[in-house]
């Protein structure tokens, strides 16, 4: 499990790194705060992730879609929901190739390992690993969320 988390934050910080200068969390944020703040969010999404990728068979392709869907649902929703986010079907595939990538890294390396456990092949399977990583990104977004608050408190922020 460890080591599953560990190659997943790997890639999702490349993504940070290459992605920062576009995307940042806020204006203000530099790139230490940015990949302090979304490590929370990686690793409770990836915690989930193996989870599910224990509990229930994925192909390559599957890992790939349903781990893009999941993260690219709480990055299109993180500024809150709104009217754009119903002409989200336009930037699925942008958000397939960014997410899908580091949610499927962890799977291929790890392959061997994950096949051999996972006992489900059932329809859930789709809707558990779009989900599940979304409530794991959540609950990470609420441990930023705290930490933010704790940096601030003490003056560090």
């Amino acid at each position: 499990m460890v080591r599953f988390i560990l190659i997943g934050w790997f890639f999702a910080d490349i993504d940070e790194l290459i992605n920062f200068p576009f995307n940042p969390l806020d204006a203000d944020v530099t790139l230490f705060q940015e990949i302090l703040f979304t490590t929370p969010i990686y690793v409770m999404a990836y915690l989930f992730w193996f989870r599910v990728l224990r509990t229930y068979r994925f192909s390559h392709r599957e890992a790939i879609f349903t781990g893009g869907l999941s993260l690219g649902f709480v990055e299109m929703c993180s500024a809150g929901i709104n009217p754009m986010i119903l002409f989200g079907i336009f930037i699925v595939p942008f958000i397939i190739m960014i997410h899908g990538f580091h949610m499927f890294m962890p799977k291929l390396a790890l392959s061997d390992e994950l096949e051999a456990s996972a006992q489900k092949d059932t329809r859930w399977n789709y809707a558990a690993g779009i989900f599940l990583p979304i409530i794991g990104a959540i609950i990470g977004i609420i441990i930023a969320f705290l930490l933010a608050l704790l940096l601030q408190i003490l003056g560090m922020l």
